[in-house]
């Protein structure tokens, strides 16, 4: 899971920043009763990126924000 847009150049944005609905892919799994493993996939800078980052720090808020929706 992370952050994106909607064009090519918005692949991945800073958690928080893009179209991303974390609270309703979660409640949704919920409903489910998805018990499985779910990733945080922010590759390193890419050339095409329209947003530079550090995902490390983004990463981490991505974390904290699912592990709270988990909880």
């Amino acid at each position: 899971m992370k952050d994106a847009g909607h064009t090519p150049d918005r692949r991945q944005v800073p958690w928080g920043t893009g179209e991303l609905d974390a609270a309703f892919i979660i409640n949704g799994l919920k409903r489910v009763k998805y018990d499985g493993i779910i990733s945080i996939d922010y590759t390193g800078p890419r050339a095409d990126d329209g947003v530079k980052f550090d995902p490390v720090p983004e990463i981490l808020k991505a974390k904290a924000e699912l592990e709270r929706l988990i909880a």
